[in-house]
C-alpha cells in the first residue's frame, strides 16, 4: 500500500511539473508571437495620430471643441514638421551620399556588386512604403474632412 501511495504522489508531481513547463512555455510563446506582431511595422503619421487623438480623447475627456481645436494644433504642428524635415532633407542626402561612398570604398568588387544589389533592394522596399504611408495618409485626410463638420 505504501508503494502505491508513493508512485501515486510521483505521478502527481510529474503531471504538476509537466504542466508548468507547458504553461510557461506556452506564455511565453504566446507573449512573443504578440509583441512581435505588434511591432512588426512601424506606424505611419496618420495612425500614430489616430492613436493620439485616441489616448487624448480616452484619459482626458476632451469635450468637441477641444477635439476640434486639437485637430487644429495638430494640423499645424504638421505643417511645420513637414517644412523642418524638407529643410534638412539636402544635409540628410549629404550625409548618405558620403557614407555610401565610404563604404564602397572598403569593400571588394564583389562585395560592391553585393552592397549595390542591397541598396536597390533597400530603395524598392523604401519606396514601396513610402507609397502605402502616402495612401494611408490620404485616406485619413479624407476621412477626417468627412468627419470636420459634425464634430465642429
Amino acid at each position: 500500500m505504501k508503494t502505491g501511495t508513493l508512485r501515486l504522489a510521483f505521478y502527481c508531481t510529474v503531471l504538476f511539473v509537466s504542466g508548468m513547463a507547458v504553461g510557461a512555455l506556452s506564455h511565453r510563446y504566446y507573449v512573443q508571437d504578440s509583441v512581435a506582431a505588434k511591432s512588426s511595422g512601424r506606424r505611419t503619421p496618420e495612425e500614430y495620430r489616430r492613436a493620439y487623438k485616441a489616448e487624448m480623447q480616452n484619459r482626458l475627456k476632451l469635450t468637441p471643441e477641444q477635439a476640434a481645436q486639437l485637430e487644429g494644433i495638430l494640423d499645424d504642428a504638421g505643417v511645420k514638421f513637414k517644412a523642418l524635415r524638407d529643410e534638412q532633407r539636402p544635409m540628410m542626402d549629404a550625409i548618405q551620399i558620403e557614407q555610401t561612398a565610404r563604404i564602397h570604398a572598403l569593400l571588394t568588387p564583389d562585395q560592391q556588386a553585393e552592397y549595390a544589389r542591397m541598396r536597390e533592394e533597400r530603395e524598392v522596399k523604401r519606396k514601396a512604403d513610402e507609397i502605402r504611408r502616402q495612401a494611408a495618409e490620404q485616406a485619413e485626410k479624407e476621412r477626417r474632412s468627412r468627419e470636420a463638420p459634425s464634430t465642429r
